[in-house]
């Protein structure tokens, strides 16, 4: 599975007004669950683009400011109501054997014969699907196989 580098400091103030300030200066203020204490941080929002903003499932390599590098996944998001700006994220830390549950996104490839002879029409009923699995075991995406078919000459 793909990973994604963000870059992130530790908070010592958790409050409103800290938060606030974190905002105001471009970060989002972070939380990463998992293995004992909770850890708070702040990244900048434009480190989440590529991880949010896209239909793909990715795990996160999150860097912080003492060298230390934790392995884990996004866990929820919250947005703003009114302009969409990302307000805060949890991730949930990531271990090597310990199941972890990711939604995977689904992909067809091909098209069924009844869409090709038929004319009929193929509706997606699930675009993701929950999977859980150990962090080295995760798929990309999940392809159904059913709807393969060989290109005819």
């Amino acid at each position: 599975m793909k990973s994604i580098t963000i870059k992130g400091s530790k908070r010592e103030s958790v409050g409103k007004v800290a938060t606030k300030a974190l905002r105001n200066a471009g970060s989002v203020p972070c939380v990463l669950y998992g293995g004992g204490e909770s850890l708070h941080f702040s990244a900048p929002e434009l480190d989440f683009s590529k991880l949010v903003y896209t239909p793909n499932a990715h795990t996160v390599v999150i860097t912080l400011d003492d060298g230390s590098k934790v392995n884990a996944i996004l866990q929820d998001i919250q947005f703003h109501p009114l302009n969409d700006k990302i307000l805060h994220v949890d991730f949930y830390r990531m271990f090597d054997d310990k199941e972890v549950a990711m939604n995977i996104p689904v992909k067809v490839e091909g098209a069924a014969p009844g869409v090709l002879i038929s004319g009929g029409v193929l509706s997606l009923n699930k675009r993701k699907l929950r999977v859980k699995a150990l962090p080295k075991n995760l798929p990309d995406s999940y392809c159904n196989k059913y709807f393969r078919i060989r290109a005819w000459e």
